[in-house]
């Protein structure tokens, strides 16, 4: 080289070594993701109707943000799972402070799970987000594994292992 061409460094992304698991995990009490608002009602000269501007709310996209962050740095430069996945989903919700000591304990102790909203289904609907960073589809999860639970930490944990051939 004569100095006069550009040094270009290639890095190829990391591929995943059998068995590995991913964990992301986000702190803060787990939400409910809200569905995508629809926009108003247009009418055209001729007089055919439709939805216009259907949308995603803002807080949900920032939600989105966060947990696609997490989700790269957890990736660690990886390429994303192309084969089937198992996943185990965790939402740690706050416990209630005007709970008794007593029952706080027991909640604790998992003797008390929470049966409150969020619905797990709308909490689970985040997995969409991980499109393209940890696998490439989410048709690829066979396995899935959700779990509510009350701890004094509040969080989302998700963790995903391949576990078919790529």
């Amino acid at each position: 080289m004569d100095g006069s061409e550009p040094l270009v460094i290639r890095t190829e992304p990391k591929a995943w070594s059998r068995g590995a698991t991913i964990r992301i995990e986000v702190a803060g009490p787990p939400k409910a993701w809200k569905r995508a608002g629809k926009g108003h009602v247009s009418q055209t000269k001729d007089g055919r109707t439709f939805v216009a501007n259907s949308y995603t709310p803002v807080e949900t996209r920032n939600e989105q943000a966060v947990f696609r962050d997490r989700a790269e740095t957890a990736m660690a430069g990886r390429i994303p799972l192309d084969q089937a996945i198992e996943i185990n989903i965790a939402f740690y919700m706050p416990i209630p402070q005007s709970w008794s000591r007593k029952k706080q304990a027991a909640a604790l102790a998992d003797l008390v799970r929470p049966i409150t909203k969020p619905d797990f289904d709308n909490c689970s609907k985040m997995i969409d987000a991980l499109k393209g960073i940890v696998w490439r589809d989410d048709c690829r999860v066979t396995d899935a594994h959700i779990y509510k639970r009350y701890s004094d930490r509040p969080r989302l944990v998700i963790e995903i292992r391949g576990i078919g051939p790529p």
